[in-house]
């Protein structure tokens, strides 16, 4: 250390050594505020919100940043380029995994807007601003457009599936049964139903589906009969707190034993010959598919998103419209029914009404 006159030795030890403390601290803090540590901390606000997807993007960030690129996972979040994004995503593109690159560039570009607007944001914990992220370097690179994977079954094929699991008993066949009659709604949700949301005819479902930060939204099903009956076998089996179980209802089925139930029930039919092939049976396929076969019978693109809880957005949606469309949503519903139950029911083909 070089002392000039009237420079006081005290003074400069001091500087000196906070400089070194703050130089500890910032290479410390380096260190802990990884990309990887982002992502962690990402998932797990989303587990904090209530959302399920929170597993998926553990699974994914596991698999493909923490195992498959760990120099980059400690690379310090706030110096993560776009490039090094770009370079990440592109080997799961080269790989044939484009929609697994394109869901891992959705869920970091979420995870750096979180940590980017932390110091303004109060729907985001505060503990994001110790990531200092000053830009989004996911949201810099190059989207990836992929076409949807919904492939629906056509409406013939879904009356099938109905006649299929219309005899099942159990919980297997009354959660089946439930799950078609109100209208596919996203299993991850419905299994998640409790007995708390369960109403004289009506259930609600918790739908945080696009909703970071701003926790879930109720999303309210009229029952039919079919599915009060098979809501009424589950309460039985059930009397825990979550009635689609097979625990007694201390915890819920999980989706993929639900999906995994509908695929069974569907193996051995023998599929009405369509122009559209049948192709592999996925239980995803029945919520778009009953989108199909209600577009085919003419119910309205704006009453399928209150009945399915997607496409209503916008600030009339969102602000001004306070109507809870039972009625209409109880319509949808009782259409839908008689076209899976009435061997009459005319069904408009989706794929000749465009051709004409």
């Amino acid at each position: 250390m070089t002392l000039n006159k009237g420079d006081d030795p005290r003074a400069l030890d001091r500087a000196e050594t906070e400089a070194k403390a703050q130089a500890k601290a910032e290479k410390e803090r380096a260190s802990k505020f990884t990309f990887g540590a982002l992502m962690a901390d990402y998932a797990n606000e989303l587990e904090h919100q209530g959302k399920t997807s929170h597993a998926k993007v553990r699974g994914l960030v596991r698999l493909h940043l923490i195992d498959g690129a760990p120099k980059l996972a400690n690379t310090t979040a706030a110096l993560v380029t776009a490039e090094q994004v770009a370079d990440l995503l592109r080997g799961l593109r080269e790989a044939g995994k484009e929609r697994t690159a394109g869901k891992l560039r959705s869920y970091c570009r979420a995870a750096f807007e979180m940590a980017r607007t932390s110091k303004l944001s109060l729907l985001v914990p505060v503990h994001f601003k110790s990531y200092g992220v000053q830009h989004n370097p996911a949201a810099e690179t190059v989207a990836i457009k992929l076409v949807p994977d919904k492939n629906p079954l056509m409406p013939v094929h879904l009356r099938q599936y109905w006649q299929a699991i219309e005899p099942l008993q159990g919980v297997r066949g009354a959660v089946l049964r439930l799950h078609l009659p109100t209208g596919g709604q996203r299993i991850e949700q419905l299994r998640q139903l409790v007995r708390a949301n369960v109403g004289e005819g009506a259930i609600t479902l918790l739908d945080a589906k696009g909703r970071t930060g701003r926790g879930a939204r109720p999303h309210t099903i009229p029952l039919l009969p079919a599915a009060r009956e098979a809501l009424h076998t589950l309460l039985a089996l059930n009397p825990g707190e979550f009635p689609l179980s097979v625990g007694g209802g201390a915890s819920p089925v999980s989706a993929k034993a639900i999906a995994d139930w509908a695929k069974d029930a569907a193996t051995g039919l023998e599929w009405v010959l369509t122009d559209k092939p049948v192709g592999q049976f996925q239980a995803k396929r029945i919520r778009s598919g009953v989108e199909t076969a209600l577009a085919s019978l003419r119910v309205s693109q704006e009453i399928r998103g209150h009945l399915l809880s997607h496409g209503v957005t916008g600030v009339q949606a969102a602000s001004y419209d306070g109507h809870d469309y039972a009625p209409q949503k109880l319509e949808a519903l009782e259409t839908l029914q008689r076209f899976l139950t009435v061997s009459s029911a005319s069904v408009v083909h989706i794929a000749s009404r465009v051709a004409a």
